[in-house]
């Protein structure tokens, strides 16, 4: 399966490749698929540079655990994929590498903050980012979505990406401003040679899913605009979607339509057949399979309506009822922020900045990501109450 390679100590040499060599860092845990995950840098000559990587321990077995074939597999589609994403508000994926005993994927590391951590900071401050600066995530989130649901392969033939595993935790917005969405390791795409999975089930971070992906009907590119609604949402709000607090579960069951049960019954058993664990997945199957626009409508009242209305179509429960494309929401964002004046990366840096220090020492109530300890430097840091 795969795990923690035992690195050693800072330095030590995991590649090397002509003149250049990749070293090891640190071990930054594994991502939610149990792949290891390494922070290293590519020096060649005077270029020293930082990379992820995603570390896959190979067993001396033949052949390979089903487990480790399946992540295997996984790990050079995601790689074969990336050749196709060339956009700059996409992490870019250098390639894939064996060595004795793993095979890894080398990724660009994305300094800053993931909206993960910026609504960590928000929830700290007791004040949610300027809407300017959600409009301007949402831009660069959507183009890169944009790209990457165009993109065709050397026939020219749709590849037909979904990302399928949008959440704030695959958005980082560097120091300067810029906003990189990260990880198609989940995505689904007609690439030439692709295996699917034996067992179909819910994929992606539940709390952000699109309820079609969630249900396992048929899906297309609107299921990522759904989860980027959600991701927007929660970052302008502090609130998700499926996690209602003035809704009581208990009177959600009593209104279940037959319709209803029979969506939240087949994901439970896609889910329990693939061996999942089933976690939060009924929670959020109730609240995907019972929402309406209204809900939308209270969560994001505090908001201004243009961007309450971006979110209603973004949240729609019907793939039908949501924009059509990600080109036609980059097209109304982009109307937005002109309506509401010019705002640039540098705005978006100095937003970030002064959150960090409205949020101050109130962030010790946390428990913090290492990227968002390492964004606490000492004069950003409020010493006040």
């Amino acid at each position: 399966m795969a795990g923690t390679r035992d690195a050693g100590s800072e330095g030590d040499v995991l590649l090397r490749e002509g003149d250049s060599v990749v070293r090891f860092t640190r071990d930054l845990g594994e991502d939610a698929r149990g792949v290891s995950l390494l922070l290293a840098r590519r020096i060649h000559g005077d270029i020293d540079e930082p990379r992820l990587l995603k570390w896959l321990v190979l067993p001396d077995e033949t052949p390979l655990p089903p487990e480790v074939e399946r992540a295997r597999r996984r790990l050079e589609e995601s790689v074969r994929l990336a050749s196709h994403l060339q956009h700059p508000a996409i992490a870019r994926v250098y390639g894939l590498h064996a060595v004795p005993g793993a095979l890894f994927a080398e990724l660009e590391y994305v300094p800053g903050l993931s909206l993960d951590d910026l609504v960590t900071v928000a929830l700290a401050r007791g004040r949610a980012l300027p809407e300017e600066f959600i409009v301007h995530v949402g831009i660069h989130v959507a183009e890169a979505l944009a790209h990457a649901h165009a993109c065709v392969d050397a026939r020219g033939v749709p590849l037909g990406i979904i990302h399928r595993d949008l959440h704030p935790g695959r958005v980082r917005v560097r120091p300067d401003g810029e906003v990189k969405l990260t990880d198609f390791g989940l995505a689904w795409s007609r690439l030439p040679d692709r295996k699917g999975t034996s067992i179909p089930h819910p994929r992606g971070a539940p709390f952000f899913a699109a309820p079609e992906a969630l249900f396992l009907e048929d899906m297309d590119a609107r299921a990522d605009l759904f989860s980027l609604g959600a991701v927007l949402l929660e970052l302008a709000t502090g609130r998700n979607l499926y996690n209602r607090p003035d809704v009581l579960e208990s009177r959600l069951r009593k209104r279940l339509k037959k319709q209803e049960r029979a969506r939240i019954a087949r994901g439970l058993a896609a889910a329990t057949s693939a061996g999942l664990s089933l976690g939060s997945y009924p929670h959020v199957a109730l609240q995907a399979a019972t929402f309406q626009p209204d809900d939308v409508e209270r969560l994001a009242a505090d908001l201004s309506p243009p961007l309450r209305d971006v979110l209603q179509k973004l949240l729609h429960p019907d793939a039908a009822g949501r924009y059509a494309t990600a080109d036609a929401l980059v097209a109304e964002l982009r109307a937005l922020r002109e309506a509401r004046g010019a705002y640039s990366r540098g705005d978006a840096a100095q937003a970030v900045r002064r959150a960090l220090a409205g949020a101050g020492r109130r962030l010790i109530d946390f428990e913090l990501r290492s990227g968002l300890r390492d964004a606490l430097h000492p004069d950003e840091v409020s010493t006040g109450p």
